[in-house]
C-alpha cells in the first residue's frame, strides 16, 4: 500500500496527568475549562481563584494515587500505540492529542503542520463520552485553523462502540477472561465514567445502557450482567459511589466473586490502574468478594484492526485504500 503522508489520523483523549508532578497543572486546566466544568452564572467570575483552590486541595492526594500505581501513566504510550497501529494500516501518519494534559492539542497540531499534514480524520477514543470528544475536536480545529490549516479538511469520527464490530471485539475480549473462572455464575461489573453533571446525561446513559445489553446478549450473561458507574477523579461527591454499591449489592446477594469490565475506556489510565485496580479491588475484598478485572482493549492487534475498518467506513476511504493496494 502506498503512503498517504499528507493525511493523518489524530487519536483525540479527554486526558490524564502523565506524571505526579503534573497533577496540580491537570487539575488546573479542568478546572478552568467552563465548557467542561460549567460553573453557575454566580460563580464563573471566580473561576480561576476557584481553579487554583481545587488543584491545591486535589493534588497532593492525586500525586500519592499515582505514585502508588506506577510512575507514569501509561496512557500517552497506549494512545501512540493505537494511533500508529490504525494510521499504518490505513496507510497514513499517526497521532495523538489530549484535551487536558499531554500532548497538548496545540502542540500536536504544530508537529503535524511542520510536517507537512494537509488532511486529518480525528478519531475520539472514549465510549462513553461523545460530549468531551466534540470538545477535544473543537479545541483541535481551533489550533488547526491558527496554525494555517484548512477547517475543511478536518473529519470527525465517533460512536465506534455502537458499532456491531466493536462489540463482537469487546464481547470476545470479555470471554477469554471468563472462560477462565471456574464458577460459570459469576456475575460481570461493566464499569463505565459517571457522566456527573453532563447536559447529555440521559443519552450518555442510554448509550452505555445499550452496550451492556448488547454484550450481555452476545456473551448469554443475563442477569449476571450489571452496569455500575464511576465517577470522574475530580468529582467531590465522593469516591466510586455507584460502582462500591452495587459491588455491596453484589456480596448481599451472595456472591463471592466478580468480574469487572472497564467498558468506558479503551486504554489503561490512572482510573483503570488506581480506581478500578487498587480501590475497587480492596472494596470487593472488604465485601467479601474475589475480584477478576478484564484488561483493556490498549494495541490489540484485533482492535486496532476493527478501528481501521471504522475509519475507512466512517470516511469514506475503503475504495481509495483498494486502489493504493492495486
Amino acid at each position: 500500500m502506498t503512503a498517504d503522508r499528507k493525511t493523518a489520523l489524530v487519536i483525540l483523549d479527554s486526558g490524564s496527568p502523565r506524571r505526579p508532578d503534573e497533577v496540580e497543572r491537570f487539575l488546573l486546566e479542568v478546572a478552568s475549562d467552563r465548557r467542561g466544568q460549567p460553573l453557575p452564572w454566580w460563580r464563573e467570575p471566580f473561576r480561576p481563584i476557584l481553579a487554583q483552590a481545587r488543584a491545591r486541595r486535589l493534588g497532593a492526594a492525586w500525586r500519592a494515587d499515582l505514585e502508588a500505581v506506577t510512575i507514569d501513566s501509561p496512557l500517552e504510550r497506549l494512545s501512540r500505540a493505537q494511533a500508529h497501529g490504525v494510521a499504518e494500516r490505513l496507510g497514513f501518519d499517526g497521532y495523538t492529542a489530549a484535551l487536558f494534559g499531554g500532548p497538548t492539542i496545540p502542540d500536536t497540531v504544530a508537529l503535524m503542520r511542520s510536517e507537512g499534514i494537509e488532511r486529518a480524520f480525528l478519531l475520539h477514543v472514549e465510549p462513553q463520552t461523545p460530549d468531551l470528544g466534540a470538545l477535544a475536536r473543537a479545541a483541535f480545529d481551533r489550533s488547526w485553523c491558527e496554525a494555517g490549516g484548512d477547517s475543511g479538511a478536518l473529519h470527525g469520527i465517533d460512536d465506534f462502540a455502537a458499532t456491531d464490530d466493536f462489540i463482537a471485539i469487546q464481547a470476545a475480549h470479555v470471554a477469554e477472561t471468563l472462560s477462565l473462572l471456574r464458577d460459570p455464575a459469576t456475575p460481570v461489573l461493566f464499569l463505565c465514567r459517571d457522566p456527573g453533571r453532563a447536559l447529555a446525561r440521559p443519552e450518555l446513559e442510554r448509550r452505555a445502557a445499550a452496550q451492556v445489553e448488547a454484550l450481555a446478549h452476545r456473551l448469554r450473561l443475563g442477569p449476571r450482567a450489571r452496569l455500575a458507574w464511576l465517577p470522574p477523579r475530580h468529582d467531590e461527591a465522593g469516591f466510586a459511589r455507584d460502582a462500591s454499591a452495587a459491588l455491596v449489592d453484589l456480596a448481599t446477594e451472595g456472591a463471592n466473586q466478580v468480574a469487572m469490565v472497564p467498558l468506558g475506556w479503551v486504554a489503561d489510565r490512572f482510573e483503570t490502574l488506581y480506581d478500578i485496580d487498587m480501590m475497587l479491588a480492596r472494596r470487593a475484598r472488604e465485601a467479601g468478594m474475589r475480584i477478576f478485572r478484564v484488561p483493556t482493549l490498549n494495541d490489540r492487534p484485533e482492535f486496532l484492526d476493527a478501528l481501521a475498518r471504522f475509519v475507512q467506513a466512517a470516511t469514506g476511504t475503503t475504495e481509495s485504500m483498494k486502489e493504493q493496494e492495486r
